[in-house]
């Protein structure tokens, strides 16, 4: 994501209007015959990510912090913040590297992505450098922590998790915190511990996971569950005392902004907008052989419909465009029992207006049951919701979730939108996921 670009018109015009005023072997280095310059306006910042992980509407670079070091004994010879920097600066003939960081990272902090890149330059006596785009990558941890709904429904207010990434930084994340925690990466260090706590029916119930391989770059989305079965059935754990609750926990890596570790298959390099990704091609995985098995498969898959391959369900923001498809297939090889939507919202205009035409929390698998028959025909009506719902929905094994007709509507009311689809199968299993939409305003 491009940010903050200053034209190069400036150092071409001082450029020009030295060379008149002076012959080839002018020097800018103030009368030494031993400096040259460097062209700071030139300079732009890329940042790469593929979340609008500072602002909704972009990162901005003019707090970024910024270095002058000499390459050699890496000693700073000019700080700056990027906003505030001189056009042009003179420095000894050398070689330099020029770092930019977005803050001064700490241990552990809410909602504070960490941005750094860097490149070289040198310096030449009676010349100016340009440095040109210096490219900053997503360089901490980012790590966010979920329920499944089987456990949400059994947790009393006390519960929490606590992280601790590399042995130095922790946070305390509460059973409704929705915000993302971010850990500085330690060199040779790679181990999340996540400690479970909570009052469940009268008792304190833990768990403590530890998992290894974490790396800088990546999205880790830590999710707790209810191990072996369903904790609503009292039979099956006898009083449901302190040792019969037994917690589970899962971890999910996802690279952000392309900045994978040397080594790590994701995608290098993008340099798109929130929502417009660049997704890889499908991998080709062998079939099986007559000694070895399938790969498993998860026995429900909330995914991108074949329309929209770029549409993204774990968190991302998704930009509206009219026309645009914005199409969700959902998988449920145990037969759907339950399609829960939860529609949220930052413009409060457009919760007035879609809270008048229906409830904003409902379960598809059962609209005429719950809200009646006015509800489902409104859902049935293509022209109006045009949402599948109660017999198209339950004991189906594919339901297509399509929103793109509610595109127009959305472009009225600009901010983001969440809808968040929770599906549960006839054996208990759950899966949820979010597809945000922003409306940019016009």
């Amino acid at each position: 994501m491009k940010t903050k670009i200053f034209s190069l018109l400036l150092s071409v015009a001082a450029c020009v209007g030295l060379a008149s005023c002076h012959d080839d072997n002018w020097n800018p280095g103030y009368g030494s015959d031993t400096e040259g310059s460097v062209s700071l306006s030139s300079m732009s910042v890329d940042v790469d990510t593929d979340e609008a992980l500072l602002s909704r509407a972009g990162v901005s670079t003019d707090a970024f912090l910024v270095d002058l070091l000499d390459k050699t004994t890496g000693a700073v010879k000019r700080s700056y913040t990027f906003g505030s920097m001189p056009e042009v600066v003179s420095l000894p003939a050398g070689d330099y590297t020029v770092s930019v960081r977005s803050h001064n990272v700490k241990d552990a902090e809410w909602e504070a992505p960490y941005y750094v890149g860097q490149t070289d330059f040198t310096i030449e006596v009676g010349k100016i450098t340009e440095i040109g785009t210096v490219s900053c990558k997503f360089s901490n941890i980012k790590v966010t922590v979920k329920y499944t709904k089987e456990l949400l429904s059994y947790m009393g207010d006390d519960a929490k998790v606590r992280v601790i990434a590399n042995d130095r930084g922790e946070l305390d994340y509460s059973g409704t915190e929705t915000r993302a925690g971010y850990f500085a990466a330690v060199e040779g260090s790679t181990t999340l511990v996540a400690e479970f706590s909570a009052t469940i029916k009268g008792n304190t119930v833990t768990a403590l996971k530890t998992f290894t391989d974490v790396k800088a770059g990546q999205h880790h989305i830590i999710t707790f569950s209810v191990k072996n079965g369903n904790a609503t059935i009292d039979d099956e754990f006898g009083t449901i005392e302190a040792s019969g609750i037994k917690i589970d926990a899962d971890i999910n890596h996802e690279t952000v902004g392309g900045n994978a570790p040397a080594g790590d298959d994701n995608q290098q390099g993008t340099t798109t907008r929130p929502g417009e990704e660049e997704w890889p091609d499908e991998p080709v995985t062998p079939g099986p052989g007559p000694d070895v098995p399938g790969p498993a498969v998860a026995p429900i898959r909330i995914e991108a419909n074949k329309d929209c391959p770029k549409l993204n369900l774990d968190g991302g923001t998704n930009k509206v465009e009219d026309g645009k498809a914005y199409k969700v297939d959902i998988y449920a090889d145990k037969l759907i029992s339950h399609l829960y939507v939860k529609i949220s919202s930052d413009n409060e205009s457009f919760l007035g207006s879609a809270g008048a035409m229906l409830p904003l929390d409902f379960d598809l698998a059962h609209i005429e049951e719950e809200h009646g028959a006015e509800l489902k025909a409104m859902m049935d009506d293509p022209n109006t919701l045009g949402l599948p719902c109660d017999e198209k929905v339950l004991d189906k094994d594919y339901v297509l979730f399509d929103v793109s007709g509610l595109v127009p509507l959305l472009s009225g009311f600009p901010g983001t939108h969440e809808f968040t689809i929770t599906v549960e199968d006839k054996e208990g299993n759950t899966l949820t996921k979010k597809l945000i939409l922003f409306a940019q305003e016009s």
